[in-house]
């Protein structure tokens, strides 16, 4: 199974930004392989 994460503040202060950012981190986990979580990370944030 794999799981996307996205938390307040930084993934969303709404439920529609949070459910769309957990949606893209469920993707990264999905494209890296099975069994494992991706947490959301803005774009500002990533290095």
């Amino acid at each position: 199974m794999s799981v996307g994460i996205a938390v307040v503040p930084l993934g969303g202060e709404t439920y529609e930004e949070l459910y769309k950012n957990a949606d893209q981190a469920l993707y990264e986990a999905k494209e890296s392989g099975r069994d494992t979580y991706r947490l959301y990370v803005p774009p500002s944030r990533k290095e």
